[in-house]
């Protein structure tokens, strides 16, 4: 007899599709409607044209991951695509730049 399976709730609240610009989707203090959670973490969403970029810089002490949910793009030079997901720890910037 195999164990249930458990499957993890992942939801966001709804965002408008017309407003792509990097946005909280969750964060600690349910800035600019996000959703809370009490966590110093954060859960942000963006949509990237082919040709377009997006920076952010990643401070000492924190870590990002980044899931592509569709299409493909390069992290600082290293190409990804549908379903890839990276994370860092280092400080810096990171560069997220759709490709066709």
């Amino acid at each position: 007899m195999h164990p249930p399976v458990q499957w993890p709730e992942v939801w966001s609240p709804g965002v408008s599709r017309d407003a792509w610009r990097p946005a909280d989707v969750i964060s600690p203090d349910g800035r600019d409607g996000s959703a809370t959670i009490h966590q110093d973490a954060e859960v942000y969403r963006i949509r990237l044209q082919p040709g377009e970029n997006v920076e952010h810089r990643l401070n000492a002490g924190r870590g990002a991951w980044l899931h592509v949910a569709e299409g493909n793009l390069t992290l600082n030079g290293v190409a990804l695509a549908t379903g890839d997901g990276a994370s860092t720890e280092e400080p810096g910037m990171l560069t997220f730049a759709a490709t066709a």
